[in-house]
């Protein structure tokens, strides 16, 4: 099952993905948990979304909102982090707390990495 930190333009984009490609095939593994983001309305927002789109399983497969970064790492397998470069810092240190050591951060922001 697949959590996702951030609800924004990745984070949704990448949740329709997901639950569109995967769900839709059966592949319960890359199901969608929840969704967590510090902005509720996103999340809320981001699983509407999701249910204008048909599923075999009913409201089974739709993804839940999480209430907290615990909440989610508690549900999930893999986590994806969909979050600002800025507040990428302090999602770790949760995750790092809460003894999570394998999630996928997507960048925000192109870096030069030839210097």
């Amino acid at each position: 099952m697949i959590g996702f930190i951030g609800a924004g333009k990745v984070g949704s984009s990448l949740s329709r993905f997901f639950y569109e490609y995967y769900v839709h095939k059966g592949i319960n593994l890359l199901a969608l948990s929840s969704i967590y983001s510090k902005h509720v309305t996103s999340a809320n927002e981001t699983i509407s979304l999701l249910k204008k789109i048909s599923c075999n399983q009913a409201t089974a497969c739709i993804p839940k909102v999480a209430n907290s970064i615990a909440e989610l790492v508690k549900n999930s397998d893999f986590i994806f982090i969909t979050v600002p470069d800025s507040v990428i810092s302090f999602v770790d240190e949760e995750l790092y707390l809460l003894g999570k050591e394998a999630f996928l951060h997507f960048a925000t922001k192109h870096q030069n990495l030839t210097n």
